[in-house]
């Protein structure tokens, strides 16, 4: 990474003049003034001031001895007072006003930086303050041109982005610093002042946007990306002296691939042959989705909508696709999925189904499957008899289903006959009523059991 060299000294030599008529007179006449040079400083002792070189003014030296109404601090502070410059293309000639800005007050000091649209003209210091005192200065600045060197500036680390947004990014661009160093040759290069820096971001050429570097860290926010192609940027550092045109820097150059939507896996379920349970995987950043039931689009849904029932006619039979698409104004971007064929409906589950291995003098109750039809589910699972006596029956057993979350059904039987062996298995199949659609071959279904074997004892 390059760094800001020392820049050779800068000649300023602009010589331009703007021509503007007088827009009103000041009712202070020539004499009326108050000698504020003793406490101006950045100023030249042939009654000039330099552009790059600020003239600030202590609010401890201007409210000692210069009359002022007290209070002036806080109507300073509350926006009822200012010290203001007065720009005049000639030198007491209180008719070729030009303009006049507020010096900006921070921490006890008011601070204003000489502009180079201002050379060859004058500055009169006035303070003007509605519920106190005003009074002008004296004293009528010349503005000179001055010559400067950086003597030291920031330097680019690095550029990372951030956003789900496919065609906006936030880029962010590390820097060493926030702020360079210059000196000016009519100081002889002692004092050195402080700048701000800025970053400009340029995409394929053209600049897009300007912000100040804060934290060692200027922040792009919202800059537009071309879908699923490479855009050039370059970030260009900008040493921003006061009253001066922006100084370039180093810069970086890098190449972003703006975003597409990803193609994405689609599930069906048959519910009924006229209805199908369709889930998918979801994207983010996009507008919704279109549902396609073989070639034909049968549905839109938002981009939070990761499940859908489909019900139409021959759907248990049909083959489904869903497409992801993102639509900016006119514009309309989408990918694809798979053609899902809708599933048989039931989940299946691996379980140990070796007796010996489960605890000693339990009989758990295995599910291995469950299948809906309308209201109807089909269980299926083992008795598991780790015993060496033979067992009777459950006098209770308890069978849960929730999908997605949700109950499906919950069904307690009492006294279910085994008559298992020692340490033996027996299949049972039961019949259970619940909730009708749910998605059990792709949906997330979690069942419980809880069971009471009896083996005959009377102390059991």
């Amino acid at each position: 990474m390059k760094t800001i060299k020392k820049m050779l000294a800068i000649a300023l030599t602009l010589t331009m003049v703007l021509t503007i008529a007088p827009v009103f007179n000041s009712s202070v006449k020539a004499g009326d003034g108050t000698d504020l040079k003793p406490i101006t400083n950045g100023t030249n002792a042939d009654g000039s001031v330099y552009l790059t070189k600020p003239m600030t003014i202590k609010m401890s030296d201007i409210t000692s001895g210069y009359g002022l109404a007290g209070g002036f601090e806080n109507r300073v502070k509350a926006g009822k007072a200012h010290l203001q410059i007065e720009v005049y293309s000639t030198k007491y000639d209180y008719n070729s006003r030009v303009r006049t800005e507020n010096m900006t007050y921070k921490d006890g000091v008011f601070t204003f930086y000489p502009n180079q649209k201002d050379k060859g003209k004058y500055y009169l210091i006035y303070v003007d303050d509605m519920d106190g005192t005003n009074l002008n200065d004296s004293n009528w600045w010349l503005v000179k041109g001055c010559e400067f060197k950086i003597n030291e500036g920031p330097s680019i680390n690095s550029v990372s982005y951030s956003g789900n947004s496919l065609l906006t990014k936030t880029f962010s661009v590390s820097t060493t610093s926030d702020t360079a160093t210059y000196s000016i040759k009519e100081d002889s290069y002692k004092d050195l002042y402080r700048a701000d820096c800025y970053m400009r971001l340029y995409k394929n050429g053209t600049a897009v946007a300007t912000v100040k570097v804060s934290g060692n860290e200027a922040v792009f926010k919202n800059i537009a990306v071309t879908y699923g192609k490479n855009t050039s940027f370059k970030a260009q550092l900008l040493m921003r002296i006061p009253g001066i045109n922006d100084i370039n820097g180093p810069s970086y150059s890098f190449t972003f691939k703006g975003g597409s939507i990803p193609n994405i896996k689609a599930f069906a379920t048959k519910i009924s042959k006229k209805k199908v349970y369709l889930r998918w995987q979801s994207v983010t950043g996009i507008s919704g989705y279109y549902i396609y039931m073989g070639k034909k689009k049968v549905k839109t849904v938002g981009a939070k909508t990761t499940r859908k029932m489909i019900s139409k006619k021959k759907a248990g039979k049909s083959k489904f696709k869903v497409v992801p698409f993102l639509k900016i104004g006119k514009s309309v971007y989408k990918s694809t999925s798979n053609k899902a064929k809708p599933k048989k409906n039931q989940a299946k589950w691996y379980r140990n189904l070796n007796v010996t291995s489960h605890r000693y003098a339990t009989c758990d109750f295995e599910v291995t499957k469950i299948s809906l039809s309308g209201k109807t589910y089909k269980v299926t699972g083992y008795a598991l008899n780790n015993r060496i006596f033979k067992v009777k029956k459950y006098k209770s057993l308890k069978i849960s289903l929730r999908v997605d979350g949700k109950k499906a059904f919950s069904k307690k039987y009492k006294n279910v006959k085994l008559n298992i062996g020692k340490e033996k298995k027996k299949k049972f199949t039961f019949k259970i009523k619940g909730k009708a659609g749910k998605d059990l071959a792709n949906g997330l279904a979690y069942v419980t059991v809880a069971q009471d074997p009896d083996w005959g004892f009377k102390d059991e």
